[in-house]
């Protein structure tokens, strides 16, 4: 499922394919819910972060993307959702936060059997539950797996 998400951002948005650095970075799992990079720093360090503005342009794309109606009044509600003006991680450890403020452990490749079909190739461990996320849409993995990838590239090669 992971690879089909990026696929469909890659052709459909016209977003750079993984490993591409990116000026956008998804914050959700509906499409638009992104938020523009302004700055890297520590990439594959112990103190990787990723500062992000919640742009104009960014509920616009939510609005005209996801809403389906481009509003004042959507853009608004959309600039005003809580966010985090940044990501962080380390990347020795895995342990990361999102743009949300979850924190997750990412721990390596997924080895179990069915890691294909439920599309989380890597494992991500929620620390409140100790419990891996399930690869799917609702469970958040696409999202949180992308930004700890943009944060740690060399973990998920």
């Amino acid at each position: 499922m992971t690879k089909a998400v990026g696929a469909y951002k890659s052709i459909i948005l016209g977003e750079p394919i993984d490993g591409d650095r990116k000026d956008k970075v998804y914050y959700g799992t509906r499409a638009g819910m992104q938020v523009s990079v302004v700055s890297r720093s520590g990439i594959d360090t112990s103190r990787a972060v990723i500062r992000v503005e919640h742009r104009r342009e960014d509920a616009v794309a939510f609005c005209r993307d996801y809403v389906q109606n481009v509003t004042d009044k959507c853009i608004q509600d959309e600039l005003a959702v809580d966010l985090q003006n940044k990501f962080t991680g380390d990347c020795k450890t895995g342990r990361f936060t999102t743009i949300t403020g979850q924190t997750f452990v990412f721990f390596g490749r997924n080895t179990a059997t069915n890691a294909g079909t439920m599309g989380n190739d890597f494992v991500l461990i929620d620390p409140d539950t100790n419990q891996p996320l399930d690869g799917s849409m609702a469970s958040g993995y696409p999202v949180a797996i992308d930004q700890f990838k943009e944060l740690c590239p060399a973990r998920v090669r």
